[in-house]
């Protein structure tokens, strides 16, 4: 995968992430994050699929979403995720007073 990034008036900048096969435990996550940094405004994104050589282009992709991206499709579809809180934990020095009584 080929992301380029405008940041205003800087020159456009590459990055590139390869994604192999699945393994477990998330050593080779099919799943991409990309950080494009606060700057980005234009971001353009090439795919190449080796096994069956297709190409696929998408200009002006906004920032800041999930998508999902197949192979052979003409668009990539945006994904809602829902976000979660993670429990608060005590402050450590509340819970030592807690435990010393």
């Amino acid at each position: 995968m080929h992301v380029t990034v405008q940041d205003g008036n800087q020159p456009p900048r590459s990055m590139y992430r390869t994604v192999g096969q699945s393994s477990s435990f998330g050593a080779n996550p099919m799943e991409q994050h990309i950080g494009l940094g606060p700057n980005a405004s234009t971001v353009t994104l090439d795919i190449w699929w080796p096994a069956s050589n297709t190409r696929q282009h998408f200009t002006n992709v906004a920032k800041n979403q999930f998508i999902e991206i197949k192979e052979f499709t003409p668009s990539y579809t945006p994904l809602q995720r829902k976000p979660f809180r993670l429990r608060e934990s005590a402050p450590a020095a509340a819970s030592m007073s807690q435990s010393s009584k």
